[in-house]
């Protein structure tokens, strides 16, 4: 379920503000306002948000709500180009920044205190994988519906070069939000596995001969 949550957040993250930039239209302070909003909702869902849901619903549904905005916010990415949709999926992006954390709350909820980090550690080498996986997925995609990322160079005054990143796209080919379309897919994936989680149970098993399994 990280596998497939984390994945598209990666490659999202990795080319999500150029998008905005470069396609939707985005002037320079409107994406730094962006991340800048997008960075304090993601602080308040993770901390005050994240702590009501859990306490309301327990840290499956948590979970659930979690990749439903995430699904929500992505599809929103890969169909429109309005601005002010932009805004509102990017509220509803930062506020499934909560999925991550209710996982690892989960795991740490249902494991013994010796296996806690073996399974925690499962889960950070699956979002390092998402980390290297994530963004080479979405550039394949971006590729396919037309949009480039072009490496530009400009001299400065004082000599110094310096490197710019364009995005270029032509009016055929797919959507050009298509990365965005295809990361709903994994995350759709990632709500079914997490409806069929047990709150309450080992989520490792030991054998008799002290060996490790995930159940």
């Amino acid at each position: 379920m990280v596998f497939l949550s984390y994945l598209p957040e990666a490659g999202q993250y990795s080319c999500f503000f150029l998008y905005l930039r470069q396609v939707v239209g985005f002037s320079l302070s409107q994406v730094s306002v962006f991340i800048a909003i997008l960075c304090v909702s993601s602080v308040i869902a993770q901390t005050l948000i994240l702590t009501v849901l859990m306490k309301l619903f327990g840290h499956k549904y948590t979970i659930i709500i979690g990749l439903i905005l995430q699904a929500i916010q992505l599809f929103i990415y890969g169909v429109w180009t309005s601005k002010w949709l932009m805004w509102t999926a990017g509220i509803f992006a930062s506020f499934s920044s909560i999925i991550y954390p209710a996982i690892s709350a989960l795991v740490s909820k249902n494991s013994d205190a010796e296996q806690q980090g073996v399974v925690l550690g499962i889960l950070t080498g699956m979002r390092g994988l998402c980390n290297g996986l994530g963004p080479a997925l979405f550039g394949l995609f971006f590729y396919l519906s037309n949009v480039h990322l072009d490496q530009d160079e400009s001299v400065s005054v004082a000599g110094a070069v310096n490197t710019h990143t364009n995005i270029t796209h032509s009016n055929s080919g797919l959507f050009k939000g298509l990365p965005f379309l295809f990361g709903v897919i994994p995350v759709l994936l990632a709500l079914i596995v997490a409806l069929c989680i047990k709150e309450k149970g080992p989520l490792l098993k030991r054998h008799s001969h002290d060996s490790i399994q995930l159940t």
